[in-house]
């Protein structure tokens, strides 16, 4: 019955509710510089190379769980890492704030990003290509509802008690783990299916990583181009703060408050509708849809005057964050589709794990890049320079649309003679 082929196997309802608890407790992340520059005295350039360095460390967490998941097995790695992670909270908590505790909170974010590939392989395993849309859609959904919530909890804890923050972030991974070990089956192929597997994209291959990447252009363009849309979204997180205080003084932080949240409000309300809307289109076509939003989202704040000149800037900062914010719910419902689709089964949790750092390199760049730019020609600066990136990042996936869309014919074809 066709109800029966849309529907999602009740495995995915557990691992949303996992993403759901795993942000809603992630308490720790958000506060991290917070916790540096605050609680520990660091300056502010000491909190940044930490910060840094602590990122490039978990890019290689992630490519070593992505081996590890195609090796020893999916859940083992989840729930391994979890515990490990959960673990190095705990010690975080009885030693309170004191010098070790940012080394503990690196070690245990390299364990948790090592866990993100392998989670997306589980879901490729779990579901269909064509349900896959809907399936990270809606584990994209429950871990920004977590996130609504988490930070706002956790705010009440940096103030009167950071430590318990640690608590609460080593309770969600350890439920978590439970709700894996409990509900969620191994996944990894066994190597006479993987082996067995018939003809198309996501067939097993015989060479390594680095070949198999090499031997799929059209991922490896996917992830350089998925560099240019990072690079513009960590916009918000780094150009933005700085050029609201430049342009509206004590009032910049306020609106950049009502901005995240309206991000958040605008993740949880629209996410499902995004998703019924545009699940018939391609995943390439859809990530320069997402592209082009953020052109425009980031691209109005050129627009953003003093205040009393002008439209309200809250209100078109407000405009702005809904417009980017769509880009991202596209970009984050279709990205892992397309790895999916185009990763060999017998390498699903690696392949993830390098096209994703790959992807990330644009939101590592995005700090150093912009900041020198800005520091040269101003805050404002960003927007046209964010807008000119974005745009290159959605003709580089129409290219690559169009490039792909004869080997997907050729793809169909193959399965069913009579498509």
């Amino acid at each position: 019955m066709p109800s029966e082929k849309l529907r999602l196997p009740g495995t995915i309802w557990v691992l949303f509710f996992a993403r759901l608890i795993n942000s809603a407790g992630n308490f720790v992340f958000p506060f991290l510089t917070m916790l540096l520059t605050v609680k520990l005295g660091w300056s502010s350039a000491r909190a940044g190379s930490f910060m840094t360095a602590m990122f490039l460390v978990g890019g290689l967490g992630m490519l070593a769980g992505g081996k590890l998941g195609d090796s020893i097995g999916r859940k083992r790695v989840i729930v391994g890492c979890q515990l490990g992670a959960a673990s190095l909270f705990i010690a975080c908590l009885g030693i309170g704030m004191s010098g070790a505790m940012p080394f503990l909170v690196a070690a245990a974010s390299l364990l948790l990003n090592a866990t993100w590939p392998v989670f997306n392989a589980t879901v490729a395993d779990l579901v269909p290509h064509e349900q896959r849309k809907r399936a990270y859609s809606l584990l994209y959904w429950g871990n920004n509802i977590g996130f609504s919530v988490g930070p706002l909890a956790a705010g009440f804890l940096f103030s009167s008690h950071p430590s318990l923050m640690f608590a609460g972030n080593a309770t969600a991974l350890v439920l978590v783990s439970l709700l894996f070990l409990a509900f969620v089956p191994e996944t990894l192929p066994e190597p006479w299916a993987a082996e067995g597997a018939a003809g198309g994209a996501e067939a097993a291959e015989s060479r390594g990583l680095l070949g198999a990447l090499l031997g799929r252009p059209i991922l490896l363009g996917f992830a350089l181009a998925m560099a240019f849309l990072n690079f513009v979204y960590s916009q918000h997180m780094f150009s933005l703060p700085v050029f609201l205080n430049d342009r509206l003084g004590t009032e910049g932080a306020r609106v950049f408050g009502a901005a995240m949240t309206a991000n958040g409000i605008t993740v949880v309300a629209t996410t499902a509708l995004v998703t019924l809307l545009l699940g018939r289109l391609g995943s390439l076509a859809c990530m320069a849809l997402a592209s082009c939003l953020y052109a425009l989202g980031f691209g109005m704040l050129v627009f953003v005057g003093p205040p009393g000149q002008g439209l309200s800037p809250a209100l078109i900062v407000l405009a702005s964050t809904v417009v980017w914010t769509l880009g991202e719910i596209v970009s984050a419902t279709n990205a892992n589709v397309f790895i999916a689709a185009r990763s060999p089964l017998s390498h699903r949790s690696r392949m993830n794990s390098l096209v994703t750092w790959i992807g990330n390199c644009g939101s590592m760049l995005c700090p150093v890049v912009t900041g020198a730019y800005i520091g040269r020609h101003g805050p404002a600066s960003a927007w046209p320079l964010s807008f000119v990136v974005a745009i290159a990042g959605a003709v580089l996936m129409l290219l690559l649309h169009f490039a792909d869309r004869p080997l997907l014919e050729k793809r169909v074809l193959a399965r069913d003679p009579n498509a």
